[in-house]
């Protein structure tokens, strides 16, 4: 909202009513409530409906899905990486973060989210000792995760080359860092994936 102000309008989907509460307020602060709907519901019924809705031109919408479980169905067929798909076919832009805890998943939303109307691009970071077939390093404390990225759909040629040289770089600044666990190598490598 800092970023893109008054030129956007914003829907926020969150089931937590803390969360929704601080997305209110940063959009009061911005002076953007009136260009922002927060909703308490479940998102992806809620984006789905307001795509369908939607009378504008699909590739002006950016759709960001980040599911805590992407094959959860909150309604019968209904998942977020059914939502991404569904999404992408009928040519909204679509940013999917997915996070992975196992090296046999890297990049595995590019299987699944195929339909879009232009372009799919992926960019995948992987802690790098991670693909030598030891113990296995997260890339926090927080969560197991040892790797996560985006895939994204019908974006523009040159979003897809500043992506790129996002993850080369967010790959560079850890080449030579530690994780929290002592001698733990952090570094990152980073796969592209371009169709």
């Amino acid at each position: 909202m800092r970023i893109l102000g008054s030129d956007a309008a914003y829907l926020f989907c969150d089931l937590d009513p803390e969360s929704i509460a601080t997305l209110d307020e940063a959009a009061e602060a911005l002076g953007l409530s009136g260009r922002v709907r927060c909703a308490r519901a479940d998102g992806l019924k809620t984006v789905r409906e307001a795509s369908r809705a939607y009378a504008g031109d699909p590739g002006e919408v950016v759709v960001h899905v980040d599911p805590f479980d992407p094959f959860d169905e909150t309604e019968p067929g209904l998942s977020a990486v059914s939502l991404a798909s569904e999404l992408a076919e009928r040519g909204f832009r679509v940013i999917y973060w997915y996070g992975y805890d196992s090296p046999e998943q890297r990049a595995w939303p590019w299987k699944e989210i195929q339909q879009p109307r232009s372009s799919r691009w992926c960019g995948d970071l992987i802690v790098r000792s991670n693909l030598d077939g030891g113990s296995l390093a997260p890339m926090s404390e927080i969560a197991p995760l040892i790797g996560a990225g985006l895939v994204c759909a019908n974006l523009d040629p040159a979003t897809c080359v500043a992506l790129q040289r996002l993850g080369e770089a967010f790959a560079s600044l850890y080449e030579t860092a530690h994780l929290l666990e002592p001698g733990a190598p952090g570094a990152l490598e980073f796969l592209e994936l371009v169709s």
